[in-house]
C-alpha cells in the first residue's frame, strides 16, 4: 500500500528512481515540500518512515525501484513478525522508541508541520497493534497536529489470517481518539469492484492496491500542488467532519475501467458524476442507498478545466436520492496534473456520511462471531485482557448507535416537516373552500 501511495507520487512529480527531477515542471514544484525534501546534491527524498516487524517487508520495498528515494534512516524494522496478532504488534517496545526518534528528527526538519499522515492495514499485527501503539505516542506529544490515516479494514475475501477481526476491532478504540480523519478502504469492496466492475476476480493485494493508489493520489493532490480549498490537513478535517467522532470518510472513485479503456477515453464532468452516483463505485459498499445520508462531501476532478459553480449544479442534478444532513456542504476541487500522468481524467467523491455503517457493522459482526466463542483467544492474546475485548466491542456498538441517531433524526424531522407543510395546505384550502361557500350562499333580490 505505500510502495503504491510512492510510486504514484513519484511519477506525477517527475521524480526519477534516483530521486532527480529533470522534467518536473513549476506547477509540480510549487508544492512538492509537503512529501519530498531536497538535498544538497539536488536530489529528493521522501518525507516518510517506513516501518514493520518483519524484516522482509521492508526489504521488499528496499530494493524495488523507488527505494532510492527514501532515505537510509526511513526503514525501521523489527527482528521479528508480529504473526497477524494484535497482541504481538503491541510488543515491539524497542521499536517504537527507534520510531518516535525518527519523527522528531523529521520534524524538526519542516519548516511549517501540517500533521502526520499514517498508512496501515488494520488487520495486520504490526498495523494494528504497533500502529496503535506510535497514534497514542505521536497524539501525546504532538496533541494539536492534525492526523490522517489511511486504513484498509480486513474481509474474509482478502485474508490470510482467521484473527483479522479481533485486530480490526482492538485497533479502533485507539484510532478514534488519536486522530482527526480516517480514509476507509474495505478490502470486501475492492474485491467485489475488481470482479464486478472491472470483470477480473482477484484476491492479489497488487490489484487490490491499485484502486487504493488512485484514491490516495486523489485524495492528497490538495495537498500536492496548488489549490485553494482544503490546501492543509487542517483545513480538510475541519471540513469534513463536523462531528468529532464521526470521521470515517468513504471513497468513490471515477472511472472504474480496464487500464487500457481509461488511457484510450475522455470522460465528461456528467459521466464522472453519474459514475459517483453508483454505489458499486465506492470502496465502502451499502446496499440501503436509498436510506443514507451525507454530512460533508468532497468532489475532486483532475485534468479538468470547468466552472466550479456549473459542476455543483450538476451534482446537484444528478443526486436526487442523495440526502444532505448539512445542507450547501459540497465542494469542488480541480487540479490539473492527471493521476500518475496517464488517465486524461478522472474523479474522486471523499464523503462522511453513513455510507460507512455497512463496513463497521460487518467488522463487529465478525468480531462477534469469534468473542461469543471465545475462539483464538491464545493465539498471541496472552497480555490483552477479555476486558478489553469487551470495551472495544461496546466502543465501536456506540458509534453505530451515533450514525443510527442522526440518521433517525434526519428522516423525523423530514417527516416533521411534510406533515406541518400539509397541514397548511390542508388548512389553506379549507379557508378557501369556507370562502367560497360564504360567497355562494350570498342571494340577490330581484
Amino acid at each position: 500500500m505505500g510502495q503504491c501511495f510512492w510510486e504514484s507520487l513519484c511519477t506525477e512529480h517527475q521524480i526519477d528512481q534516483d530521486g532527480f527531477s529533470i522534467k518536473m515542471s513549476d506547477f509540480q514544484r510549487e508544492q512538492i515540500g509537503v512529501y519530498f525534501e531536497q538535498q544538497n546534491d539536488e536530489r529528493y527524498k521522501a518525507r516518510s518512515l517506513l516501518i514493520d516487524g518483519d524484516p522482509n517487508s521492508i526489504s521488499e520495498i528496499k530494493f524495488s525501484c523507488i527505494g532510492n528515494v527514501f532515505d537510509t534512516n526511513c526503514f525501521l524494522q523489527g527482528q521479528w513478525s508480529a504473526a497477524n496478532c494484535f497482541g504481538k504488534g503491541r510488543q515491539f517496545y524497542e521499536l517504537n522508541d527507534l520510531v518516535m526518534d525518527q519523527i522528531r528528527i523529521l520534524v524538526e526538519k519542516s519548516d511549517q508541520l501540517q500533521g502526520f499522515q499514517a498508512m496501515r492495514s488494520l488487520g495486520g499485527g504490526t498495523g494494528s497493534g504497533l500502529g496503535d501503539t506510535l497514534l497514542s505516542k505521536i497524539r501525546e506529544e504532538y496533541p494539536s497536529q492534525i492526523i490522517t490515516n489511511f486504513c484498509i479494514f480486513p474481509s474474509s475475501y482478502v485474508s490470510d489470517s482467521v484473527v483479522e477481526p479481533y485486530n480490526c476491532i482492538l485497533s479502533l478504540p485507539g484510532l478514534l481518539q488519536n486522530q482527526d480523519l480516517c480514509f476507509c478502504y474495505d478490502n470486501r469492496s475492492l474485491y467485489n469492484i475488481h470482479k464486478n466492475v472491472i470483470g477480473k476476480a482477484t484476491r492479489e493485494y497488487k490489484d487490490l492496491n491499485q484502486i487504493i493508489q488512485m484514491c490516495m493520489s486523489g485524495a492528497t493532490s490538495q495537498w500536492r500542488f496548488p489549490s485553494q480549498v482544503y490546501n492543509t490537513m487542517r483545513k480538510l478535517a475541519t471540513n469534513l467532519v463536523p462531528f468529532p467522532q464521526l470521521l470515517f470518510i468513504n471513497t468513490g472513485v471515477a472511472p472504474i475501467l480496464h487500464r487500457e479503456d481509461i488511457i484510450n477515453r475522455s470522460l465528461s464532468i456528467k459521466e464522472m458524476i453519474s459514475m459517483l452516483q453508483n454505489n458499486r463505485n465506492f470502496l465502502n459498499h451499502n446496499l440501503n442507498q436509498n436510506k443514507l445520508i451525507d454530512f460533508t462531501s468532497l468532489f475532486i476532478f483532475r485534468g479538468t478545466h470547468q466552472n466550479e459553480q456549473e459542476i455543483l449544479e450538476e451534482i446537484q442534478d444528478q443526486q436526487i436520492k442523495t440526502q444532505y444532513y448539512i445542507p450547501d456542504n459540497q465542494k469542488v476541487y480541480q487540479c490539473n496534473q492527471t493521476f500518475n500522468n496517464e488517465f486524461r481524467n478522472s474523479a474522486l467523491k471523499l464523503e462522511n456520511g453513513t455510507s460507512i455503517t455497512e463496513t463497521l457493522k460487518l467488522q463487529l459482526s465478525n468480531f462477534q462471531a469469534l468473542f461469543r466463542r471465545k475462539a483464538f483467544l491464545h493465539y498471541g492474546f496472552g497480555d490483552t485482557d477479555e476486558m478489553e475485548f469487551t470495551e472495544a466491542e461496546s466502543y465501536l456498538s456506540d458509534i453505530l448507535d451515533l450514525y443510527n441517531s442522526y440518521e433517525e433524526s434526519f428522516y423525523d424531522s423530514q417527516y416533521s416537516s411534510e406533515t406541518q407543510k400539509n397541514k397548511i395546505e390542508n388548512k389553506q384550502e379549507t379557508s378557501f373552500q369556507d370562502i367560497s361557500n360564504k360567497f355562494i350562499s350570498i342571494e340577490f333580490p330581484n
